[in-house]
């Protein structure tokens, strides 16, 4: 039986033969010449579109093990750049100088899996057994123990050995799964929305991801489980327990959320290591290889509590890692004295040291970084207000913590925006400009009042229909290839009410002028094209991995696309309609010449036309469209600044932010949480330090 591609290669053909005898009988070999050159250049276009188009007439193929290698070494390169510069601006280089320890926790772990595996070490003996062995390894411990930064190092490490099988290590934020997703699709999916590029079926073919899980070349390194909500971090366990059984992966949890998880032993054969809290030495041996010669008097007392004192709040406090790295970075960058971490009145806890810290890191962050990568000069983050910065910090992490997430995106950033505001912005614009385009056309023909009201009328009817599309994620062809059901019916919603706007009212201005066959030709044309636009985005291999402000760019492209597609398609359908009916016969008011030239004002009137309305449908239904909307909303609230974009880099190149794929978050949970329960009042915080020579947190 002949495949769906060979049935449809048949019906493009027959059609394409009817339509030149049609022509050639009804209106001579002239006419038949004009659309055997269109057609001639509609093929030769044909090959230069992306794959989208293409796969609705050539059955997707399988990705090919040649492909599934490369996809899985492009992975490995992108995963590679990623976490080395995060490595480098968090400075987790100083991780092993921590002197962090860890220890098994036996009653998690069955005896069987804790054969041969010693019972403590510190932070490299975790990393170095795991890279000999990978195995099912669960790492818990206190916030800011180094759980996290643990996943980065074992990451990299794992990137620079050869590892059984070709696996690849993936850090993901375990935090979005949901369990009832059996995690194989998760994790394919996942893929997709860090690194989009993976989905280019011309490079990888159609199936690289799921190939890349099903055949274990991936090895999941899942940070977060705590970050979970409560009611799911039990199924997750017994959901990787049943999924991926006697596979390696790594997975961190807080120790309590862990507990509570696991109490049924539902993840049986992983090993479950706990970091522990810095000893007191190995706490001021830190701080005092960090610190300059002429600025240890200062620190004299602080070292003295911690090591005299070790259960002292500053004692307490500073046997976190997390608190060691704030510590250090705020009083080598400023001009206050460490010692007041000692005042037991100010500070009766150490989580009052901590929320001290937090607090400073901010300002401290802010204030100072280089002017350049690989600089040791600072430079103040002149361009944002101190206090503006703070009040955006904050807005930030509530909204986060609102939606029960760590993960910053900027697509869906518009869900805090009311309806109205869009509609407040489409319905103005759409009835200006589409009126002012369909008060030239029908002027065209002596109807300028009534292509005007047409033209207001359609633009609002337009607006409003967008009012219930769905919001667009960045805009990629992998979504649609490898989505669940829920995403591939959400698309063919907007898919549709593209095809009926396109449809109908290209259909409808035909139709009005030329009559209703002519009117019907340019629907089905312009429904069509509209639809189909919406699939031509098929994102390259980037250089370096994917990013926040790279998905912004690629969704804009994508918007540049569209419009340019709506340009081509209105200069086909106006110019046949110009060149071959012609305007004349129909009340073309002004007299341009032949039928050629008549085409030629055709094609420039149909191609303004389609690739403006095309143009705004996408630009204010797309992420990046959305976004604009979004930056604006939040710049008269006062909540961010309006190049909101700018400053979440700033924020990352601060230290305030990491990067995960396509993800901002903040640096540690600790500092989201401690910003969503604060007020927007400014604090008062250490005053930066003017020496030049001081390396700031990165």
């Amino acid at each position: 039986m002949p495949s769906r591609a060979v049935v449809l290669r048949y019906l493009v053909a027959l059609a394409a033969v009817g339509a030149v005898v049609l022509v050639w009988v009804r209106y001579g070999d002239v006419k038949v010449t004009i659309l055997v050159g269109i057609l001639g250049l509609l093929v030769s276009a044909f090959r230069f579109l992306p794959s989208a188009p293409r796969n609705w007439l050539v059955e997707p193929r399988p990705s090919q093990p040649d492909q599934v290698d490369k996809a899985a070494e492009a992975l490995a390169r992108s995963v590679r750049v990623q976490w080395t510069l995060e490595r480098q601006r968090r400075r987790l280089e100083d991780a092993h100088s921590m002197s962090i320890r860890w220890t098994v926790e036996e009653r998690y772990s069955r005896g069987s899996v804790r054969a041969g595996v010693p019972v403590a070490g510190d932070l490299a003996s975790v990393i170095d057994d795991f890279v000999a062995k990978p195995r099912g390894l669960v790492v818990i411990g206190d916030p800011g123990s180094g759980k996290t930064g643990l996943c980065v190092l074992l990451t990299l490490e794992l990137l620079a050995t050869s590892l059984p099988q070709r696996r690849v290590p993936v850090l993901l934020q375990v935090s979005s799964w949901d369990p009832q997703e059996h995690f194989s699709a998760w994790i394919a999916r996942r893929l997709v929305e860090d690194y989009p590029w993976l989905a280019g079926q011309s490079t990888y073919g159609a199936t690289a991801c799921a190939e890349l899980v099903s055949q274990q070349r991936l090895l999941p390194i899942l940070d977060g489980l705590d970050e979970m909500p409560e009611a799911r971090r039990s199924a997750a366990l017994e959901a990787l327990q049943r999924d991926i059984d006697g596979q390696p992966f790594v997975l961190t949890c807080r120790t309590n959320e862990f507990a509570m998880a696991q109490s049924d032993r539902l993840l049986r054969n992983a090993l479950v290591v706990r970091l522990l809290p810095l000893e007191s030495s190995a706490a001021a041996e830190y701080l005092l290889d960090g610190l300059p010669e002429a600025g240890l008097e200062r620190w004299d007392p602080v070292l003295t509590r911690i090591t005299d004192e070790p259960d002292s709040p500053v004692g307490i406090a500073l046997t976190k890692p997390l608190n060691l790295f704030l510590t250090q970075t705020v009083y080598q960058h400023s001009a206050a004295d460490p010692a007041e971490l000692l005042d037991e009145s100010r500070f009766p806890t150490p989580d009052d040291i901590e929320k001290r810290l937090l607090d400073a890191f901010f300002q401290i962050a802010f204030d100072m970084r280089p002017p350049a990568a690989g600089s040791q000069a600072l430079a103040p983050m002149a361009r944002w207000d101190a206090a503006r910065s703070e009040r955006t910090l904050v807005f930030l992490a509530r909204a986060l913590s609102g939606r029960n997430t760590r993960d910053l995106a900027w697509w869906e950033l518009s869900t805090l925006v009311p309806k109205w505001f869009f509609f407040a912005l489409r319905g103005p614009i759409g009835v200006v400009v589409t009126g002012a385009l369909c008060a030239v056309l029908f002027g065209l023909f002596g109807q300028v009042w009534f292509g005007l009201f047409f033209g207001m009328a359609t633009g609002l009817a337009v607006a409003l229909a967008l009012q219930f599309t769905p919001a667009e994620r960045p805009r990629r062809i992998a979504v649609w290839n490898t989505g669940g059901r829920r995403y591939a019916f959400r698309a063919l919603i907007a898919d549709l009410e593209f095809v009926v706007i396109g449809g109908l009212g290209g259909g409808a201005v035909a139709g009005l002028l030329y009559g209703p066959l002519y009117g019907t030709f340019a629907g089905l044309v312009l429904g069509v094209a509209f639809a189909m636009v919406r699939r031509f985005v098929e994102p390259t291999e980037p250089q370096e991995s994917v990013s926040p402000n790279g998905l912004l760019v690629s969704d804009r492209a994508a918007v540049v696309y569209a419009t340019l597609t709506g340009l081509v398609t209105g200069v086909l359908v106006g110019g046949t309609l110009g060149g071959f009916v012609g305007g004349r016969a129909m009340g073309l008011v002004i007299d341009i010449g032949g039928p050629f030239q008549e085409g030629l004002l055709g094609a420039a009137v149909g191609g303004v036309l389609c690739a403006a309305v095309l143009g705004m449908m996408m630009q204010s239904n797309s992420a990046s469209g959305l976004f604009v909307t979004t930056r604006l909303w939040f710049a008269v609230r006062r909540h961010t600044p309006l190049r909101l974009m700018s400053f979440l880099r700033d924020a990352h190149q601060a230290g305030i932010l990491r990067q995960v794929g396509a993800y901002y978050q903040f640096r540690h949970a600790s500092l989201q949480d401690r910003l969503a329960t604060r007020d927007d009042t400014p604090r008062s915080l250490p005053t930066p330090a003017s020496d030049p020579g001081l390396v700031p947190p990165r």
